[in-house]
């Protein structure tokens, strides 16, 4: 398989959570493909992908979305990840965000993006761990 050169292309998905790597998944139009995603748990996604699926967010696919999750082992470049995206200093507080993001580190990048169609505001953390995507609304916040 690791030969092969091949690109699956999910849809009518809610959740996917998927070990090991996933080169094989094809993440043009993902969100798109996939409206209702309420969860997205991937290891060793090149952060170029992720990039691509914060925009696909940003520009009004994925309204469900509730979490992203990139894991790998040596980290994300933050400055592939926001690539071409507006960011702003999060909104979180330190206590806020150690309950939103388990693996919340002081030494990571915690920034927030917006929604372009509808304001919605999610905070990406990145660390040595990997990249955390959390949507979250005023009344979330205040369960926190």
């Amino acid at each position: 398989m690791e030969e092969s050169n091949f690109k699956y292309r999910l849809k009518d998905c809610e959740h996917l959570d998927v070990g090991g790597s996933v080169q094989w998944l094809d993440t043009d139009d993902f969100l798109k493909r996939n409206p209702k995603m309420k969860r997205l748990h991937l290891e060793d996604l090149p952060g170029e992908q992720i990039n691509d699926l914060l925009k696909q967010w940003i520009n009004g696919e994925g309204i469900d979305l509730k979490n992203m999750l990139f894991f790998n082992s040596t980290g994300y470049p933050d400055d592939v990840i926001f690539d071409g995206i507006v960011t702003m200093e999060t909104k979180l507080t330190e206590e806020q965000a150690k309950h939103m993001f388990g693996d919340w580190d002081v030494g990571g990048i915690t920034v927030d993006i917006q929604r372009q169609i509808d304001g919605q505001v999610a905070t990406v953390h990145i660390n040595s761990e990997g990249c955390f995507i959390e949507k979250w609304s005023e009344e979330r916040l205040d369960e926190l």
